[in-house]
Parts: C-alpha cells; structure tokens; sequence
C-alpha cells in the first residue's frame, strides 16, 4: 500500500491506481514463468489482474516483481536462467493483459540475507541486466531495512523500498 500513498498527485496523467498483489512467499522464478509453472500462480495472477482491469477501466498496466530471494538457494542452473525466466514472464504478460508496452520494475535483491547465499550475485546482475528489456526498470534494495528474518523487509524497508518503486513509476521508464 506504501505505492499507492506515494502514488496520489504524482502521476502525471492523473491515473486511477490499483493494486492486484499476487504474491506467494518461498516460490521460485519457475513457478510463476507461464507453461512451466505447475503450481498455477501465472495464470491466477493474470485472472486477477484482468478481474482489476474490468472492474477499474484501466488504461495502461504497471508490474512490479519482488522476488528471487528462494531462487539464491536452488542452484546455479536457477541463477542462471531467472533473467530468461523474467523475460519469459513480463513478454507473456504483456501479451494476455493486451499491453504491450506495459512498464515493470524490478526491484535489484541486496544483502544481508539470513544465510550466505551462493546464487545471491548471480541473481543481482539479472536483475539489473533486466533493465535492458523495453519498459523495464530496476531499483535496488539495498538500505532498506529488514525484519529479524532477513528475508523480508520490515516497516521501515517497505516504506523505503515503496518510495523508490513510486518514484521510478511515476518518473517514467
């Protein structure tokens, strides 16, 4: 909810914003990349997102992916496919939401973690290479805070880390 606080009066275009928060905790890239993903979050997540576009008369998506902390510990064959994965995932999005030129950002992992990570660089540099598709951006994470955990980010982090997501949205790509 911190995108949508520091959302009003920022957009240019005066947009309506809605937020369809698909998220599942311990899911790896795989499991949300369409056609491969047999735990079904792909197509759940676009049903719902549709639901929000037909019930908001959005005219133009957003997508914001926080995610690749489960895939540091899988393997270095997941490392090394989750930029092919996140490719496969926004270019199929854009196609089942009918937007092509739909924006995303995704938001660049940082340490510490709760346990070294061996994959952790890996993932990072795909992540910020992510940048280099059409309508993608990146914001990092680093100097946010985190929970006790330290994989998730507490009150402060999600604070901080919505700020920068907003700013990068309403910046435009």
């Amino acid at each position: 909810m911190v995108i949508a606080h520091g959302w009003r009066g920022k957009d240019p275009d005066g947009e309506q914003l809605r937020i369809v928060k698909c998220a599942k905790g311990d899911t790896n890239m795989w499991q949300w990349v369409p056609h491969s993903d047999p735990t079904r979050n792909y197509p759940r997540m676009v049903e719902a997102i549709k639901r929000a576009i037909v019930r908001g008369s959005v005219n133009r998506a957003r997508f914001v992916w926080i995610q690749g902390e489960s895939d540091t510990w899988e393997s270095e064959q997941f490392a090394l496919g989750w930029l092919e994965g996140l490719k496969k995932l926004i270019g199929q999005l854009r196609l089942d939401l009918d937007q092509p030129t739909m924006e995303a950002v995704v938001v660049v992992l940082s340490e510490p973690f709760r346990k070294p990570s061996p994959w952790l660089p890996m993932i990072v540099l795909a992540q910020i290479d992510a940048a280099g598709f059409p309508w993608v951006s990146s914001v990092t994470s680093q100097g946010c805070s985190k929970s006790s955990g330290m994989i998730h980010y507490d009150e402060s982090g999600i604070v901080e880390l919505g700020r920068r997501i907003t700013a990068k949205l309403t910046k435009g790509m």
